[in-house]
């Protein structure tokens, strides 16, 4: 096998800047503003902390 070490000071200099939480919020609230729906995020892989149990979810694409 060929494989490299990886410098993290070369890898990080070459990543995205991040973005701050609260822009993230104010850009998400702005944008939800506008949408007249209801948004329902379903996790697909119910495993982990964030586990529920005895909810019936019923899904349409229509």
């Amino acid at each position: 096998m060929n494989e490299k070490s990886l410098d993290w000071n070369n890898f990080a200099k070459n990543l995205s800047p991040a973005i701050s939480e609260n822009k993230i919020n104010k850009e998400w609230l702005s944008a939800v503003g506008r949408i007249k729906r209801k948004i329902i995020v379903l996790d697909d892989d119910p495993t982990g902390i964030q586990t529920v149990h005895s909810i019936p979810v019923y899904t349409s694409w229509a």
